[in-house]
Parts: C-alpha cells; sequence; structure tokens
C-alpha cells in the first residue's frame, strides 16, 4: 500500500504538480526517477506474489516476503522523509546547500532499491513450477489491483444490485414485546451474540421503530468506550438528553449536581436508553451505577445494551440471545430477494450454498459476498467459492477467509480509503465531509477531487466494507463507519504493514516508526513524548470526551514532528493556540477545538499548504491578511470567522476553496465572494439585516454555489426586516436554508423561481407570517422541503403544479397549521411525510392515507 501511495507521489513530483509541498531541483530529478523505476518494480513483483499465490498457498512464501516487504516498507520510509525533510528547509530557507544533500542522500538511497531489487529477483528466481502452477484456488487478476480509480462497466450482472439490511421479524417483535408491554418497573435486556451476528442493526431498528418512537418520552442512544468510565457515559446521557442552551452550566456542575440533574429531568417520563457494543467487566458495575441515577416510576422505562457475553449480575436485566440468519434471510440480505436473471442456474447453486457454507448467517459475511459478486471479477470469486465450499474440514475458518479474500480483490486505490477506518473509534459516526478532506490531504485521491472521494466511498459501500449510518437531505451519505468485526479483523493487518499505529495495539519500537498514530484512550493516558517521533506524517485524538488537553503537551508533539501533514485532536478542548504549530510547514489538514481563540496568529498563514482549517468551536473576529496568500486551501470551518478585505498582493484569488462556513455577512462583499470562484459550500451568520443591501447583490458573484445557509443573529432590532425579494441568487444553487430570517413577506414567491434547488429548509422562525403560496410551476426540482418552527403560520396553499418532483415533507412544528394542501396528495412522487405535534384538525386526512402503500407516514410523538 506504501509502495502504491509512494508511487504516485513520485509521479506527481516529476509532473510538478502544483498540489505537492514544493518543486524539486533539476539535479534531483534523475535521481526521483531511478527511485520510481525501483518503486513500480517492487509494486509489480508485490502484485504479481498476491495473484501467483492465493491465499491458502501463502505460508510456504510468507515469511521471506514479510521480510522483504518490510525493507521495502523501511526504504520508502526513508525516502519519503528524505524529500520532505528538503521541502521543510526549503521552505524554511535554513539550509542553502539542502539541494546538495538532497541528490546525496538520494543517491544513497537508490543503493538501497538495488539492494531489493536484487532480492527480488532472487526470490523470483527461487520459484517453482508447481507453485506457479497451482490452481486450487483461483489468484486475483491484476487488473482488480489497478491503481486507477476507474471502474469499468461489469460484463454480466450475477446478482442484482438492489439489497436490504434484513429485518428480524421473529425477533424484532420479541423485543418490542418487552420493551413496550414488558413490566412496568424499570428493566433492561441484552443483546447477545458472536461478532458479525448484527446485534447493534438489531437494536438500531428497535430504536428507530415507529412504535419505540411513540411509546417513549426520551431516547437516549449512548456509545461507551471500550475502557469504561461512568463519568463519560453520564456525561454523554446528559448531551443526548438535555437542550444545548444549558448544557454548558451543566457540565461544569460537579459528579453529584449532574446525577441529579439527569433524574430530575427524567423523573415522571418513560425512557429507553441504549448503550451498544459494550464490554462486560468484573472491574466495574454498570447495573450498579445506573441504578443509583436512572429514576424508576413504575411507567416501563427500559434500558437496553448489546454485548457478546452476557451478564448475569443483575436481578433486573434479561438476557436476549442473537440467532444468526436463517436461509431465507440471508438469500433477502444478499439480493434484495430477486436473483439477476442473467446468472445461471450453476451459479445460483453455488451462490445459495457458499451462503450456507461460508456465511453461516453473519450478516458482514453475507455483505462481503454480496460485494465479491458485484465486483469485475465475480467469475473468479464464483471459482473460490465453489473451492471453498468443498473444504468441509475448514468451515471454522470460512468468515476470516472472505474478509481476506475480499479486502485482497479490492482495488489498491481503495485499500488505504478502507484502513483508514481503523484510525477512528469503533461504531464511532464518520462525517463523509471531513472524510474526504482526510483522505486528500493523505494523498489516497486522484486529483484532489471530492466528487472521486465519494465515489470510492460508494464503492466501499457496494462491496460490504462499509455501512451507512445516515443520508443527507441530496441523498448522499452523510455518515458512516466500517463493520466492526471487518475493521477488527484488519486492525493488526494494518498496524502490521506499518500503515497506522493505534493505541492500545502496538508494542515494542515499532510504534515509533510508523507514520500515522490514532490516540482513541481516555486523554488523561496521553503521553506526548510517545506520539512525536520525526517519522510522523498524521496523528488522530479521537476520543468521545471534549475534556482539556495541556497546550505544553501539544507544542511537544508539534516541536518534534516537522513531517506533519495530518492533525486532528477531534473534540479535545485546547486551552490556547499552541504557537509551535507555525513549525508544521507541510501540514495539509488541521483540526483544533479552542473555543477561547478570537483570532488567527498570522504565522498560521504561513502554512501554505494546508487543505483544511477546521476550528468549529472558535469565533473569529478577523482573520490576518495573509490568509489571503493560502492558495490551496479548500476547506475553512469556524463557528465563525470575518474575512478581510483583499490587500491588493498574494494571489488574486482562493481558487480552490470549496466549503466556508460560519462567514461573517461583512465578509460577502462583491470583491471578496468573487475572489471566491469555486466555492460549493456557504454558511453566514450574523446580523443580515444590517447587510441587506451587500448580501443581496454579492451571492451572484458566486457562479458555482450548490449549498447556502443563511443564519440571522440580529443585534439591531430597529433595523428594517430581511426583504428575500431584494436577493439575487445564483441559479446554481440547489439546496438553501433559512434560520431565524424572521421574514415578514412570504419567501415562496422568490424561492419557487430558483430553477435547480432541490431541498428547501425554513427554520427556527425564518418566516413570521401566516399564509405560505406555491404557484404553478413553482419550485420545479424540489424534492424535499422542510417547514421547522414556523410559530405563526396558519395556512399554506399550493396551486395544481406546484412542486411537481417533491419526495420528502418535514413539518416539525407548526403549531397553527391546520391543513396541509389538497394538491400536495397529486404528487406522484411524495412518499416520505413526518410531522411533529400536528394539530388535530391535521390527522383525520392522514389517516386516510396511512394504508396508501406509496406513502411513509411518520408521526412524533404520539403517531396517528
Amino acid at each position: 500500500m506504501d509502495i502504491m501511495l509512494f508511487s504516485q507521489r513520485l509521479r506527481r513530483l516529476l509532473a510538478g504538480d502544483p498540489d505537492e509541498e514544493g518543486s524539486l531541483p533539476n539535479g534531483a530529478k534523475l535521481h526521483i526517477q531511478s527511485l520510481q523505476n525501483g518503486v513500480e518494480f517492487m509494486s509489480s513483483f508485490m502484485r504479481d506474489f498476491e495473484n501467483s499465490y492465493p491465499i491458502v498457498r501463502r505460508s510456504e512464501k510468507e515469511q521471506v516476503i514479510l521480510k522483504l516487504k518490510r525493507e521495502i516498507i523501511n526504504v520508502i520510509r526513508e525516502s519519503e522523509n528524505v524529500i520532505d525533510t528538503f521541502f521543510v528547509n526549503s521552505i524554511q530557507n535554513k539550509n542553502e546547500s539542502s539541494s546538495e544533500e538532497l541528490c546525496d542522500a538520494l543517491q544513497g538511497l537508490e543503493r538501497k532499491y538495488t539492494d531489493i531489487k536484487l532480492e527480488l529477483q532472487q526470490v523470483q528466481a527461487n520459484q517453482t513450477n508447481k507453485e506457479n502452477n497451482f490452481t486450487s484456488i483461483p489468484a486475483q487478476v491484476s487488473k482488480s489491483s489497478s491503481s486507477s480509480g476507474t471502474v469499468k462497466r461489469r460484463e454480466r450482472e450475477i446478482i442484482n444490485k438492489k439489497s436490504t439490511m434484513v429485518v428480524r421479524e421473529d425477533e424484532m417483535e420479541r423485543l418490542l414485546d418487552f420493551l413496550i408491554e414488558g413490566q412496568p418497573s424499570l428493566s433492561a435486556i441484552s443483546i447477545c451474540g458472536w461478532p458479525g451476528l448484527g446485534r447493534s442493526t438489531l437494536a438500531a431498528q428497535v430504536y428507530d421503530n415507529i412504535y419505540v418512537k411513540n411509546n417513549f418520552d426520551s431516547r437516549i442512544w449512548v456509545r461507551v468506550s471500550y475502557n469504561y468510565n461512568f463519568d463519560r457515559l453520564l456525561e454523554g446521557v446528559l448531551k443526548s438528553l438535555m437542550p444545548s442552551s444549558g448544557l454548558g452550566e451543566i457540565m461544569e456542575k460537579d459528579d453529584k449536581w449532574k446525577k441529579t440533574t439527569l433524574r430530575d429531568h427524567l423523573k415522571n417520563k418513560r425512557y429507553l436508553i441504549v448503550l451498544p457494543d459494550f464490554w462486560w467487566s468484573d472491574d466495574y458495575d454498570l447495573w450498579g451505577d445506573l441504578g443509583g441515577i436512572l429514576p424508576d416510576d413504575g411507567n416501563g422505562s427500559r434500558v437496553l445494551t448489546t454485548t457478546i457475553y452476557p451478564d448475569s449480575s443483575c436481578d433486573w436485566s434479561l438476557t436476549f440471545r442473537l440467532r444468526p440468519l436463517n436461509d431465507t434471510e440471508s438469500w433477502k440480505m444478499l439480493t434484495g430477494g430477486d436473483f439477476s436473471n442473467e446468472s445461471s442456474l450453476l451459479e445460483l447453486e453455488t451462490v445459495k450454498r457458499s451462503l450456507k457454507v461460508i456465511c453461516s448467517g453473519q450478516p458482514y459475511a453475507i455483505m462481503l459476498l454480496r460485494g465479491l459478486l458485484s465486483g469485475k471479477d465475480k467469475q473468479d470469486a464464483l471459482l473460490m467459492l465453489e473451492n471453498l465450499c468443498e473444504k468441509e474440514d475448514s468451515r471454522k475458518t470460512h468468515g476470516e477467509f472472505i474478509v481476506i479474500y475480499s479486502y485482497e480483490n479490492l482495488p489498491d486505490y481503495l485499500k488505504p480509503c478502507f484502513l483508514y477506518f481503523t484510525a477512528f473509534p469503533k461504531g464511532y459516526p464518520v462525517n463523509t465531509r471531513q472524510l474526504y478532506q482526510l483522505w486528500i490531504a493523505e494523498g489516497f485521491i486522484e486529483e484532489n477531487s471530492e466528487t472521486t472521494a465519494e465515489k470510492y466511498l460508494e464503492e466501499l459501500t457496494m462491496r460490504g466494507f462499509i455501512q451507512v449510518k445516515s443520508i443527507s437531505s441530496r441523498g448522499r451519505i452523510k455518515t458512516c463507519n466500517a463493520h466492526g468485526e471487518i475493521v477488527w479483523s484488519k486492525v493488526l493487518g494494518a498496524t502490521a504493514e506499518d500503515f497506522i499505529s493505534i493505541s492500545g495495539f502496538r508494542i515494542g519500537e515499532t510504534f515509533k516508526t510508523c507514520k500515522r498514530q490514532s490516540f482513541k484512550e481516555d486523554h488523561t493516558k496521553f503521553d506526548s513524548s510517545k506520539y512525536s517521533t520525526q517519522n510522523l506524517h498524521s496523528f488522530f485524538c479521537l476520543t468521545s470526551a471534549d475534556e482539556n488537553l495541556a497546550t505544553m503537551g501539544c507544542n511537544h508533539v508539534f516541536e518534534n514532528s516537522k513531517l506533519l501533514k495530518v492533525l486532528d485532536l477531534g473534540t479535545l478542548v485546547v486551552n490556547q493556540y499552541p504557537v509551535a504549530i507555525e513549525n508544521l510547514v507541510l501540514l495539509r489538514y488541521l483540526k483544533l477545538n479552542i473555543p477561547s481563540l478570537t483570532s488567527i496568529p498570522s504565522s498560521l498563514c504561513n502554512l501554505l499548504n494546508l487543505y483544511t482549517l477546521d476550528m468549529p468551536f472558535s469565533r473569529v473576529g478577523e482573520a490576518p491578511f495573509g490568509i489571503w496568500k493560502m492558495h490551496k486551501l479548500r476547506h475553512l470551518n469556524f463557528a465563525f470567522i470575518k474575512l478581510p478585505a483583499h490587500p491588493g498582493q498574494y494571489c488574486n484569488s482562493l481558487e480552490n476553496l470549496n466549503f466556508i462556513s460560519a462567514l461573517c455577512p461583512s465578509s460577502c462583499t462583491e470583491d471578496i465572494l468573487a475572489r471566491l470562484p469555486n466555492l460549493l459550500t456557504l454558511r453566514i451568520h450574523g446580523d443580515l439585516s444590517s447587510h441587506q443591501s451587500l448580501l443581496s447583490k454579492s451571492l451572484a458573484k458566486l457562479l458555482c454555489l450548490e449549498s447556502l445557509k443563511l443564519v440571522n443573529e440580529n443585534k439591531t432590532p430597529e433595523l428594517p426586516s430581511i426583504v428575500l425579494g431584494d436577493y439575487q441568487f445564483p441559479p446554481t444553487l440547489t439546496q438553501l436554508t433559512l434560520s431565524n430570517t424572521e421574514l415578514k413577506d412570504d419567501p415562496m414567491p422568490t424561492l419557487e423561481k430558483l430553477p435547480n434547488l432541490e431541498v428547501l429548509k425554513l427554520k427556527r422562525n425564518s418566516y413570521k407570517g401566516r399564509k405560505l403560496t406555491c404557484r404553478l410551476g413553482g419550485f420545479p426540482q424540489l424534492r424535499v422541503l422542510h417547514l421547522k418552527s414556523l410559530l405563526w403560520l396558519e395556512e399554506w396553499t399550493m396551486e395544481s403544479g406546484a412542486m411537481q418532483r417533491l419526495e420528502c415533507l418535514h413539518i416539525n412544528p407548526c403549531a397553527y397549521l391546520k391543513r396541509l394542501p389538497e394538491e400536495l396528495w397529486h404528487i406522484k412522487t411524495l412518499n416520505q411525510i413526518e410531522l411533529w405535534w400536528p394539530r388535530p384538525e391535521l390527522k383525520p386526512k392522514l389517516r386516510e392515507l396511512e394504508d396508501v402503500e406509496r406513502y411513509d407516514i411518520q408521526i412524533y410523538p404520539s403517531g396517528l
């Protein structure tokens, strides 16, 4: 994997790619070309080895190859460090003779490459005809390992594209009976089963079930880390439960206060608390801890956990043992209930037998099997399955085998993208916007294209490696994670290859040779001396806590890791800006949580390789002028930031910047926005009324804008209200969100003219009027409409022919809205309707439509 990534980087360096950290001196290019030739030979050899030796016979050559692979990884790491050190010195102007030193170092590396090449050639010469001709299980063909991201059309379908996450109807019914119809006293149930059986999936299906939503006043889903900490669990429950407005004050109180607050809040409420992936231990007493703070008012409150091993220490907890999927359920999950018409009877029989023998009712194995049969090498996969089904004595290893085989059949360009998920805690909902920026910063994505990154994620999902957790309003993957059992099986492999070092999984000196390090434990165990090495290129601190991290420890890491390119401290609070960051001149991705930060130090703007600057809790009064020279910047995320006027120097525009949040309205001048020609997503937060004339004209300068969010924070109530009709929105806009804009005039006559608008969200007091009107032909592309907290809305009328593509309608709540337009029910595409606290007058019509098959009607919190 490192071979492939380094080869791609060398090609970019030789081509003079502007996205690289700098340009090479002419004298070094011949040496770089020599290294490139050596890397290509190594890459070709490793690919041929994987293709010539099927997994079941690798042990005969594994030790030799592992030794050579280690030598290759070490020399590649050394090569990367030599090149990066040259760029650091060049940027900091520390060493005038660095070009000569670079050439000398590259010459030394060339000799090492030559030695390794000779060893590889010797291994090739020693291969026997018998080994080369072994074909009991087909090897992966080399085209599947292409480094190109192009996905060719499949020649013939074996299974249909559609699949489904199967609901175990009988087990769902038993769980619902316990949760809803069970005894009135507070009680708990643990869903138990071996990894891969779908414990958390079943828990999520129950949690989102309409009957559960209607039955419980409060539902809380809190993930407990592997290292159990009740104080952190308590804070997690409070964060999921309490209004955000008063949460900060509660978090500052002591544990006794927090416990009392939680107990008082849940008093006389029927609640459900779900704790997925819990690890039982004799070292702590979960039930004792919970029993001391959870009120039992005899109203049917419940606690639900998922775990591998049951716990019998609690007299108010039951055990629910999860069974594997049966044959019918397995088939439905694999195919969506329908096999492709292009498949033969022999293929049909092979797949059915594989489901039974190899997958054994394990959902994660079924998803991987589906990925194999949907891939380009499906015929090879079928032959592999036929042979494996014959080996009855090795059934116990079949589940593991299909993980390995599926992973090794991933194209090379997908392998690092998948292994990157090992950096995140198990079950962690990975935000795709963050994920794409990380992949790009690591150099995984060709041409740094987010569109390509999105395609890679979709392919990993199709192949069964990644599961989608939530979908955005525009139908894209919003959050996701890797199947826990698959990741677990690959963690050790990822660390063995030195792809990433994960806290708790590495021992010995090899820990300090790894270029990526991920810290997932309690922040109090963070030892900065362990996480600061000359080899470090990427560092993550992704604990679930948001406690403070000493700035001194941060500075120690930064001062000793000058080759760092990715730095993500997650939610850990840094007390003040770490000044040593200015040493990280190669940095591409920076995420820090510094709530106290009100201004960006000018030295930060000297990090000219930065792609992503993410400080979501910092409110910056005004950025320094130097931000205009950060021409590689792609993603700018703050709680609030004010951009300065262009100083007339540096680059003319930030042409790579495609995301800004949240921009001060005073920064939205025509000159500033015109210098952001490729901006796709913009969130503006502040006093919009004071900048009505400015905003109404300048937004038209954003010729590529797709998503816009306007959040008003009115500090001068005497000013005239916002007039949306004066706004000149760019025609490219596909998503618009208005919040607290307090519009007096109906916004629909203005917004319905936007030719490409697909998603419209009118949130929290965005409109103060009493009537909305949608006219004939309006909103020609609108698919999603949210009306949230429109406190005065009484009437909504719609002419026939409006919103003809509408699919999803959410109303939450509109307390005075007594009826929905009759024309809504004539829109053939409308299928999802969600209402919160609807008026009684709305319910009769909704009951009429409840049994109409195409409608999914959800009413909260009490149902119809």
